[in-house]
């Protein structure tokens, strides 16, 4: 192992963890949103529930207007609700509100006229994020909704329900070299950072036991010493250099954990419970009122 083939190991993982996916413009986003890989988020307030629904079509709205209609099918079928044939659905004005560069809230709703045990319901049912990816045939989609019964709730949730791919101090979790990215949904990056320091580590052990071998032949056969130093200082090199590797990808891989963006996932914070700590005067007293 000599140095420019260290050299070609080290730019060839780096090349790996930096660059991005060649079908980038054929995804709406670089990774699969955890709503879509795990688990549905919850309702804090239980006003509402969540629901995902998938869609194929040759474009993307026809992608969306399938996942609408298999919306409708999960409401049928999951919830016993039956919508009703004479006004299916009419769409709202769409607009999203960017709290910065990552976190931004949709606000695209769509109202349902269904029927549960014969009773009409007036439903709201709100796009929370979505996610589509291009094929050669098309667009397949994947929309998460909200959806709550408007006559009973007023169509109003209590919660603030954000979509980020930020993951701010769960990014230290790569002093695991990769768990932090496999953490964040990027599991290619992970796993070629993981095979990055294991190929780095691996190179450390080899050329030091290399290494210490011609060292020992060095004392045990003086007559090669020359010869048997020479080789010796090589592999100490080769050593030094994969140390230097393992060194870098492990502080790239801190780095790209705790800066760069992951897969998005939903949060939800209860807006109407919250704990308050005030200044509270009144004629006879001054101090700080507690308010749930």
């Amino acid at each position: 192992m000599n140095r420019y083939y260290c050299n070609f190991i080290i730019l060839a993982m780096l090349s790996i963890m930096f660059s991005t996916t060649i079908n980038a413009q054929k995804k709406s986003d670089p990774y699969k949103p955890k709503w879509v890989t795990h688990k549905l988020p919850e309702s804090k307030s239980g006003t509402y529930i969540f629901i995902s629904s998938y869609g194929e079509g040759t474009s993307l709205d026809a992608a969306r207007q399938k996942a609408l209609a298999n919306l409708s099918s999960r409401l049928e079928i999951e919830r016993g609700l039956k919508v009703s044939s004479v006004l299916s659905s009419k769409m709202k004005e769409t607009f999203s509100s960017y709290e910065d560069d990552n976190d931004y809230t949709e606000t695209t709703e769509i109202d349902m006229v269904v029927e549960e045990h014969g009773k009409e319901l007036n439903i709201v049912c709100r796009v929370v994020d979505e996610y589509w990816e291009k094929e050669r045939k098309g667009y397949k989609v994947y929309v998460l909704y909200t959806v709550a019964d408007k006559n009973f709730h007023g169509g109003s949730y209590n919660d603030k329900i954000t979509v980020t791919s930020k993951y701010g101090a769960n990014g230290l979790l790569s002093i695991i070299p990769g768990a932090g990215q496999f953490y964040k949904g990027a599991n290619f990056k992970g796993t070629a950072i993981i095979t990055a320091e294991v190929i780095a580590i691996a190179g450390i052990l080899l050329c030091e036991e290399t290494r210490s071998s011609y060292k020992k032949k060095m004392i045990e056969q003086p007559k090669h010493a020359a010869d048997y130093n020479s080789r010796m200082n090589t592999w100490e090199t080769a050593r030094n250099i994969c140390i230097g590797a393992a060194t870098t990808v492990y502080v790239v891989n801190l780095i790209d954990a705790l800066c760069t963006k992951g897969a998005k996932r939903v949060k939800v914070e209860n807006k109407s419970k919250n704990i308050s700590l005030r200044p509270f005067t009144d004629m006879n007293s001054i101090g700080f009122a507690l308010t749930f």
